[in-house]
C-alpha cells in the first residue's frame, strides 16, 4: 500500500478543523437569531411644564459696598509721629484723639510768641501812659492860648508833641494785635498735631506707625462713616447706560439673601478703565457686611410677555435654541427662539403652553434625541 505523504495528511487535517470552527459560527448566529431582541432601556429625566407669562430680563454686574462718607486722616503739617491709638477695625467717635504728632518744635514757637506778646503788651501800656501824661499837658496848653498866655509857637509844640503820642499808641496797639495773631496762629498750628475723628466711624485701613514722618497728604489712617448711610457701586460697559440709568430697579445680592434698590446715580464721567460708575443708596449697610464687600447686582431691563420655561430646558448651539419636550414617553427637541431670560427662567416662542420639557445639564439634554424613550423621575412644575 502506498504511503501518504505528511504534508498533505496536515492539510486535510487543517481543512476539517476550519470546516468545524465554520459550522460552529454559523449554528452560533442562528441561535442568536431565534432569541427575542432586548428592550431599549429609557432615559431617565427631570420636566418643567411651560406656562404664559412675563419675566424681568436682567443683567449681572459685581459691586462694591462702601459708607458713603469716607476720609483719609492725614497730617497737615510735617512732623515726627509720636504716637497712633487705633488700628483697624476701631470705632471711633466725632472729636476723639487718633493720633499725635512731635510737637517740641510748635510749642517752642507758641511761647516765642507769647513772650512776643507780652513784651508788646508791656510796651502799649507804656506808651499808653505816655500819651495819658501828653494829653493832660496838652489840654492845660491849650487853655492857656486859648487865654493868650502861651504863644502859638509853645501851642503848636504841644499838640505836635499829642500827636506823636497818639502815633505812638497806635502803633503799639496794632503790633500787639500783628503779635496776638501771630501766638493764635502758632496755637493752630500746634494743634494739628492732634488728629481727631471729624465724625463717627470705623477705622478700615491703618497706613504708618509712630516713628513715621507725617507728611501733608500722606494718610495715616482711612475713616468710613457709620450710620451716614451706604452705598453700593457698579461699574458698567458703557453702551449700558442706554438700558441702566437713574430709578433703573436692582436685586442686591450676597449669594444667599437679595434686597430690592433702585438706581440712585449714575456717573457723567467714565472710570479710568472706560466703564461707567452707578451708585445705589441704601440706608443700612446691607446683609451687615463690612464695608468694602463684593456684592452681586441684577439690573432689571425689562419684563418680556411670552411661554416660560425653566433656564435648565434651554440648549444653545451655533444655530440657536432648542427644548426637548417630552410626549408620550418620547423626546422630541423642539427649536425655540429665546424672546429673554435671567438667570433662572426664559421668554421662548415655539412651544405652547403646557409642553413639558425635560430640564437638566446640558450634556444630559443632548442625549435626547428624537424618539428616544424616557421616564419621567420628577416633575418639577408639580413641585413648585
Amino acid at each position: 500500500m502506498a504511503r501518504v505523504p505528511k504534508k498533505w495528511l496536515v492539510g486535510v487535517i487543517g481543512l476539517i478543523i476550519v470546516t468545524l470552527a465554520v459550522g460552529l459560527v454559523v449554528k452560533k448566529k442562528q441561535d442568536l437569531a431565534g432569541l427575542a431582541k432586548p428592550d431599549i432601556r429609557p432615559t431617565s429625566v427631570q420636566v418643567s411644564k411651560s406656562y404664559s407669562g412675563s419675566v424681568p430680563v436682567m443683567v449681572h454686574y459685581l459691586g462694591k459696598a462702601d459708607s458713603m462718607v469716607t476720609a483719609d486722616i492725614s497730617a497737615r503739617i510735617t512732623s515726627n509721629i509720636l504716637a497712633i491709638h487705633l488700628r483697624e477695625g476701631d470705632m471711633v467717635k466725632a472729636g476723639q484723639l487718633m493720633a499725635e504728632l512731635d510737637d517740641a518744635t510748635l510749642s517752642n514757637k507758641v511761647r516765642a510768641a507769647g513772650a512776643d506778646q507780652r513784651a508788646s503788651a508791656s510796651t502799649l501800656a507804656a506808651t499808653e501812659s505816655a500819651y495819658n501824661t501828653q494829653k493832660a499837658s496838652f489840654d492845660r496848653d491849650e487853655y492857656l492860648y486859648q487865654n493868650k498866655a502861651i504863644s502859638q509857637e509853645t501851642y503848636e509844640h504841644a499838640k505836635s508833641a499829642l500827636d506823636l503820642a497818639e502815633s505812638q499808641v497806635k502803633t503799639a496797639r496794632e503790633r500787639v494785635a500783628l503779635l496776638a495773631q501771630n501766638r493764635e496762629a502758632a496755637a493752630t498750628e500746634q494743634s494739628y498735631t492732634r488728629l481727631v475723628a471729624p465724625f463717627d466711624g470705623i477705622v478700615v485701613k491703618r497706613s504708618a506707625e509712630p516713628g513715621d514722618l507725617a507728611v501733608p497728604g500722606k494718610p495715616l489712617l482711612t475713616l468710613q462713616g457709620i450710620n451716614q448711610g451706604y452705598k453700593v457701586i457698579v461699574q458698567i460697559p458703557q453702551e449700558q447706560t442706554l438700558n441702566i440709568t437713574t430709578g433703573t430697579q436692582a436685586l442686591i445680592s450676597d449669594g444667599k439673601e437679595k434686597l430690592e434698590a433702585v438706581v440712585s446715580k449714575v456717573y457723567p464721567a467714565l472710570a479710568a478703565n472706560s466703564l461707567t460708575s452707578v451708585e445705589i443708596r441704601l440706608d443700612n449697610m446691607p446683609f451687615q457686611l463690612p464695608p468694602g464687600s463684593t456684592l452681586g447686582v441684577d439690573f432689571i431691563l425689562k419684563n418680556v410677555q411670552g411661554i416660560i420655561v425653566p433656564i435648565t430646558a434651554v440648549v444653545k448651539n451655533a444655530s440657536g435654541a432648542f427644548v426637548i419636550r417630552i410626549t408620550d414617553g418620547t423626546a422630541h427637541p423642539v427649536v425655540v427662539t429665546i424672546l429673554g431670560e435671567n438667570d433662572q427662567q426664559a421668554v421662548v416662542s415655539g412651544i405652547d403652553a403646557g409642553a413639558k420639557v425635560a430640564v437638566g445639564q446640558e450634556s444630559q439634554l443632548l442625549k435626547l434625541m428624537e424618539g428616544v424613550p424616557v421616564m419621567v423621575a420628577a416633575d418639577r412644575s408639580e413641585q413648585q
